[in-house]
């Protein structure tokens, strides 16, 4: 059976900007990689609602990291579990869903 996945080739670093959505149906894979999600200053109320620019990654499946770092200033949602291989970091001020 085939794995749904997303791979992004080592060593590749990725940045995601304030105003993009990544979505994945499967499972998502980062190995050797940086990934950076940023957050822009750009904030809008309407009334006792806030919006945020973030950049923002949905995830059906598992998130693996293998030797990657992350820096979540957006939002990452991941539908199954996050794995962390070998030296992995998840930093940030973002959330985790």
């Amino acid at each position: 059976s085939k794995i749904n996945s997303k791979h992004w080739l080592a060593n590749i670093d990725k940045t995601i900007a304030s105003d993009e959505t990544v979505v994945v149906a499967g499972n998502y894979v980062l190995s050797g990689t940086n990934l950076t999600l940023e957050s822009s200053n750009l904030n809008l109320s309407i009334g006792a609602i806030n919006f945020n620019k973030y950049a923002q990654i949905f995830i059906g499946g598992y998130l693996l990291l293998i030797d990657s770092n992350i820096v979540n200033n957006g939002e990452i949602n991941v539908g199954g579990a996050i794995i962390m291989s070998g030296s992995s970091t998840i930093i940030g001020t973002g959330i985790i869903t």
